[in-house]
């Protein structure tokens, strides 16, 4: 009974802190940004999609135009500012389209602002990791401020903290025996496919794996309902999403990481490399006992995918939080062990002020890669601890 009160209570703080964030939001950046937000793109596909019509038209590109500046730029700016997402995460967030836009997006940016302080603890409940209050503090303020994307994706209401929070629920879900919120949670992986897609191929193994069958088969269904239901409701749509990711090649803002080293054979090498660092981790976590591999195991996927696959501008970075917050936990209270991984999360700021004397982009390789170097390090203690 104790325990069960103490969670509704928990529960109640946590809606709370959402309306309080929510009401910030609303008068810091709703007022005066009106509808000049990433969240903007999805709340105006999405409601195309509920009305019948296909979120990749024209016509609805336009409407984002019109709504976000007032008048129709068309040109490249049009591939800039159009729905990018796949058109099922209309279900998958179907409250936030059936309110007005400021209410929508206020309430979506409290709740980015509340997974990004929540999320760390969540992390300590699940390592059962012993982390003194003073270094959970500096862990909180570096994660949050001076890495300055998870900031970045806030202001713009993007959708890379939500991912992230999906991918560690569905990991504390499988962890835990709650096989429906791990399900549910990987339903939300599925929004930023970029960012997630290999952390997502690790947490259906892992549940593969766990003996939790019945959660890849029954994700695998609702996925396959999410489809048909698009489907009968706009049309043929898989097309239109796939032509609109192409579009985005060649704009400032899609980059393949490896490429901002310079030439095609060296990011090739840059690759290679790292795919075959990602496959060596993986089986040798398997000397690890079971419960100890899936830190390990979703850390280096989201490494990988940050580094070999392309990404749509610096805020993804945001997922590169949880392998740091792995170093951290396996690191211990040593100071030794914190410095380097507070010097990565305050690197953004470097890049951002001599930004005008660097390759654009080179944070997108250089983070991943030093989170890799860290990650590794502590891989090896642990597996050696193992033995």
């Amino acid at each position: 009974m104790i325990g069960r009160t103490r969670r509704w209570q928990l529960v109640a703080l946590m809606l709370l802190l959402w309306a309080l964030l929510s009401a910030a939001s609303y008068f810091l950046l709703a007022l005066p940004r009106q509808n000049r937000f990433d969240f903007y793109h999805c709340w105006v596909g999405a409601r195309a999609v509920l009305a019948g019509e296909s979120p990749y038209s024209p016509e609805v590109v336009r409407r984002i135009h019109e709504g976000m500046f007032g008048q129709w730029f068309g040109g490249a700016e049009e591939i800039h500012q159009r729905f990018a997402y796949p058109a099922f995460i209309t279900w998958l967030l179907l409250p936030f389209w059936l309110l007005p836009f400021p209410l929508a997006v206020s309430l979506w940016c409290g709740l980015q602002l509340l997974i990004l302080l929540a999320l760390p603890l969540l992390l300590v409940s699940l390592l059962e990791w012993r982390i003194p209050p003073i270094l959970l503090a500096v862990t909180l303020l570096f994660s949050v401020f001076f890495y300055r994307y998870p900031i970045t994706s806030y202001i713009l209401g993007q959708f890379t903290p939500f991912t992230l929070a999906c991918l560690v629920v569905a990991w504390w879900g499988l962890a835990r025996g709650h096989p429906l919120v791990a399900t549910l949670a990987l339903l939300g992986v599925t929004i930023r496919p970029e960012m997630a897609i290999l952390p997502l191929f690790v947490l259906l193994l892992a549940a593969w794996r766990m003996g939790r069958r019945e959660v890849v088969l029954v994700w695998a269904g609702l996925m396959i309902c999410l489809w048909l239901l698009t489907r009968l409701r706009v049309g043929p749509w898989v097309g239109g999403f796939l032509g609109g990711v192409g579009d985005y090649a060649g704009t400032s803002f899609l980059r393949w990481p490896p490429l901002v080293l310079g030439p095609v054979w060296l990011a090739a090498l840059v690759t290679a490399g790292v795919l075959t660092w990602g496959v060596w981790v993986w089986l040798g976590s398997r000397r690890l006992p079971a419960g100890d591999r899936l830190p390990w195991e979703l850390s280096t996927a989201i490494l990988v995918a940050l580094i070999v696959l392309p990404q749509t501008n610096v805020y993804t970075l945001v997922a590169s939080l949880l392998p740091a917050w792995v170093v951290l936990w396996a690191g211990g209270e040593r100071w030794q062990s914190w410095l380097p991984i507070l010097v990565v999360l305050a690197l953004p700021w470097g890049f951002f002020f001599t930004g005008c004397l660097l390759p654009t982009g080179l944070e997108q390789i250089v983070i991943p890669l030093a989170l890799g170097a860290l990650l590794t390090l502590r891989w090896r203690d642990r597996r050696g601890g193992a033995q």
